[in-house]
């Protein structure tokens, strides 16, 4: 039985191998890069897998705030995306930024649906929670805000 064991962990190892190759960043390097803007008339990419499916999405924003005259920033959403394919792809994420006194929490949400071959059409959300001393002061909110990427023209 021992023997069996042994004999398996070289083709593990290979096999092992060879799914750390299929998944690394490299193996979508054909992949294919949209541009546009948001509603905002923001900059925004993405970029499709050779197989047509998202693999990132880049946008600037501008946030609404309770507060203070708001202010202007940008999110990048990687792999894995929650859901992604062909037809569209979905992701949240929440990231946690602290420096010394202040801290801020940012949740985002993404959609987007492609329309044609060389075109896709989306929205984007965003809340941004900002603390001091463990207390929330301020919140900043990004709604509704929709997205066109196109693949550019080649000149």
């Amino acid at each position: 039985m021992r023997s069996a064991r042994l004999k398996l962990l070289p083709a593990l190892g290979l096999a092992s191998a060879l799914a750390a190759l299929a998944l690394a960043p490299g193996a979508f390097a054909k992949g294919v890069r949209y541009e546009g803007f948001t509603s905002q008339d923001q900059a925004m990419n993405m970029r499709t897998s050779e197989r047509g499916a998202a693999t990132r999405a880049f946008l600037f924003w501008r946030a609404k705030c309770k507060e203070r005259a708001g202010f202007r920033n940008s999110t990048t959403f990687r792999r894995p995306l929650d859901r992604t394919s062909r037809a569209g792809f979905h992701d949240k994420r929440v990231d946690f930024v602290k420096d010394g006194k202040l801290s801020a929490r940012y949740r985002a949400t993404i959609d987007g649906k492609r329309k044609t071959r060389r075109k896709f059409e989306g929205t984007f959300d965003m809340k941004v929670r900002f603390f001091r001393k463990g207390e929330e002061y301020e919140t900043c909110t990004v709604r509704d805000v929709t997205w066109v990427a196109k693949i550019p023209q080649s000149d």
